[in-house]
């Protein structure tokens, strides 16, 4: 509110969360260069914004996060997609429950 006071008629009304000060969209591409500045200025390397929401992802499953809570943090309209997305790491965690049914029933059957 005090931004479009402060620019009066000239302020861009576009009912938007995050604007520039007189209410203007960012260009699609302004957050990946702020974060490609932000990457070089300390020196680390180069990935994609983009990459940390499947890193984020990832790191849930991993940590047995619930795949429907997943679906609705990651705005996925179908549990499908968030399955299908991440079947990859899905298909690796099975492949750890595996062993460690395997390694329990050894140590159960002797």
């Amino acid at each position: 509110m005090v931004r479009k006071n402060q620019y009066g008629k000239q302020f861009h009304d576009n009912n938007l969360i995050v604007c520039q000060a007189d209410g203007s969209p960012y260009r699609p591409d302004w957050y990946s260069e702020k974060f490609k500045r932000f990457l070089l200025t300390n020196g680390l390397r180069r990935i994609r914004i983009h990459d940390i929401r499947h890193s984020h992802s990832t790191f849930m499953l991993k940590l047995g996060i619930n795949i429907k809570t997943m679906q609705k943090r990651l705005g996925h309209s179908t549990f499908g997609i968030t399955m299908d997305t991440y079947a990859h790491v899905l298909s690796d965690m099975e492949k750890d429950a595996t062993e460690k049914l395997e390694e329990g029933l050894h140590r159960i059957m002797g």
